[in-house]
This record gives structure tokens, C-alpha cells and sequence, in this order.
């Protein structure tokens, strides 16, 4: 008979981490798309030196913070064990 693991209580997201994330997102993929093709996004009388540049970095720099938020949860997960389980869900 195979054992069966008891159900571990979801992760916490936050909900500023997790706009912080989509912004960024949206900025990376607007700076990609940007860079492949310049004035598809940001009009020619607005640009500045490696602006789609600026944007993929300033959208990396985004969502850095929902993704350490998320590991560092795994990683306490991780080294609590069995503790963090749903008290509703144990029987």
C-alpha cells in the first residue's frame, strides 16, 4: 500500500508583490518588443538612448522581488517539513 502525503497549505502571495510582478512583466515584454522593432511602442519624439534597453531592465528589476518572496517561501517550507500543513485538512 503506497503512503499518502498529507496536503501542504498554499502559498502566500502578496498582493503589491504580485502587481509589482504583472507591471514588470509587461514592461520587460514591451522593452523586448521595442527593441526589435524601435517606434513600434514609444514614439520617435520620445525617445532616448537605449530606452527599450531601460525598460527590459527596469521590468527585470520588477519582478525580482515576487520571485525572492516566493523561493524564500519554498525554502522555509523546505526546512519546516510536515509543520506547515493545513490544520483544517489534517485527520
Amino acid at each position: 500500500m503506497s503512503r499518502v502525503e498529507p496536503p501542504v497549505a498554499p502559498l502566500k502571495i502578496s498582493p503589491t508583490l504580485l502587481l509589482l510582478d504583472v507591471i514588470g512583466s509587461a514592461l520587460l515584454g514591451l522593452g523586448l518588443v521595442e527593441l526589435i522593432s524601435p517606434g513600434a511602442i514609444v514614439a520617435q519624439s520620445l525617445h532616448v538612448p537605449y530606452h527599450a534597453v531601460m525598460m527590459i531592465v527596469a521590468g527585470i528589476l520588477l519582478t525580482m522581488p515576487f520571485l525572492f518572496n516566493l523561493f524564500a517561501q519554498i525554502k522555509r517550507r523546505q526546512q519546516d517539513g510536515p509543520r506547515n500543513v493545513n490544520p483544517v485538512q489534517r485527520q
